[in-house]
């Protein structure tokens, strides 16, 4: 075997076993780390995954004459990650499709990095001395809805991303992005979060206009942290106890990305600490504060009321039970809200965000964007 040959059938070894490593925890393990990663990356990779397996797979082809043991591991390894990744693939894209949403798997192989920066950056308000800012990204034209997009990040950190908030503006929304403060080890916040988004929600509306939106034709929409706080807002705005006084619009819609409906729920996940998270936010355990795990709790707000609800969220979310989720939408119909669940295949927590141009980020966009069109077209009848 010459130097290069054996290079090339190393390499191609390496990364074949990797591939058929995580097709195999995507569908075997069901929990645990190897199952985590496994379900946070193919939502992003499987399109790629395919084209190495096959690739792996021809490869050890060629090299089972000369070399049987090597050919033999590699038609096995290249097979099961061509195929396994084909399944995800198919799965992801019949669920888009479904869903009312559209993306191309071959333009899925171009991702690019979630990188980008707002037009504009205004403060709407300052409390205790920390500014509160808003970041806008423009559509072009004037008199365009509004997306009120409230972040994640565990309600102790800020996850941006800037793509998913330019392709919303690309697609004719006026994107407002607000801070909120954060938790901190000496300063929950779980009562000043939803304060902050509502007053922040309040300077939308009033400034919208002057930015070319159409405060009327507002929707609230969140990720994770986000989430939860997207629905408390959008449900309060709705039942008409809460905000009145400043006679802000109800939002015509509300969307939820894998959002912590039950922050409760969310203590029995230790990955990447979001108990620790929760538990910062609230300021203890249930056991102590039942009270404010009452006040986050999304189901809290439920009334026939409430705004149409989109929510989508991952079968393998490693953060947010998706039990706790299913639960919620249930109430949610039961309380007689239009509520549709968007449940997606072999996804993890934040199976949009990893790259743009992924399968899951054109999940999240396409399905969202054809929702709310709709939303739009039902405001005007």
């Amino acid at each position: 075997m010459s130097v290069l040959v054996g290079i090339v059938l190393g390499l191609t070894l390496a990364v074949a076993a990797v591939v058929a490593l995580l097709c195999l925890g995507a569908f075997v393990s069901r929990s645990g780390f190897p199952g985590a990663v496994a379900v946070l990356v193919m939502p992003t990779f499987a399109p790629h995954f395919v084209l190495v397996g096959v690739c792996a797979a021809g490869i050890g082809w060629w090299s089972h004459t000369r070399h049987p043991a090597i050919g033999a591991v590699l038609l096995v390894l290249g097979g099961v990650g061509a195929v396994g990744s084909a399944v995800v693939t198919a799965a992801l894209l019949r669920t888009v499709r479904t869903a009312g949403g559209s993306v191309n798997p071959l333009r899925s192989f171009a991702i690019r990095p979630m990188t980008g920066a707002a037009d504009d950056t205004e403060t709407y308000a300052t409390v205790d001395g920390q500014d509160l800012n808003v970041e806008i990204y423009r559509p072009s034209g004037d008199g365009v809805p509004v997306l009120f997009y409230i972040h994640g990040g565990g309600f102790t950190g800020d996850t941006r991303l800037p793509a998913t908030m330019r392709w919303f503006a690309d697609h004719g929304w006026l994107v407002i992005r607000p801070e909120y403060r954060l938790a901190q080890p000496d300063r929950p916040t779980w009562d000043t979060a939803s304060a902050d988004v509502a007053r922040a929600y309040a300077w939308a509306a009033e400034h919208a206009g002057a930015l070319g939106g159409d405060s009327e034709r507002t929707i609230v929409m969140g990720e994770s942290a986000g989430g939860n706080l997207a629905l408390i807002l959008a449900y309060r705005l709705a039942s008409g106890k809460d905000f009145a006084v400043d006679h802000l619009p109800i939002p015509l819609a509300v969307v939820a990305n894998y959002p912590v409906v039950s922050p409760q729920a969310a203590l029995v996940n230790h990955i990447l600490h979001i108990d620790k998270d929760i538990e910062q936010y609230i300021g203890g355990l249930p056991a102590r504060f039942p009270e404010r795990y009452a006040v986050v709790d999304c189901s809290s707000y439920l009334t026939p009321q409430a705004p149409p609800t989109l929510i989508l969220q991952g079968t393998r979310d490693s953060l947010v039970p998706p039990e706790s989720v299913y639960d919620f939408v249930t109430s949610a119909e039961q309380a007689g809200i239009d509520v549709t669940l968007v449940r997606v295949p072999f996804a993890n927590h934040f199976y949009d965000g990893l790259a743009a141009g992924s399968l899951g980020f054109h999940a999240l966009t396409t399905i969202t964007h054809r929702y709310l069109t709709a939303s739009r077209h039902r405001s005007r009848s």
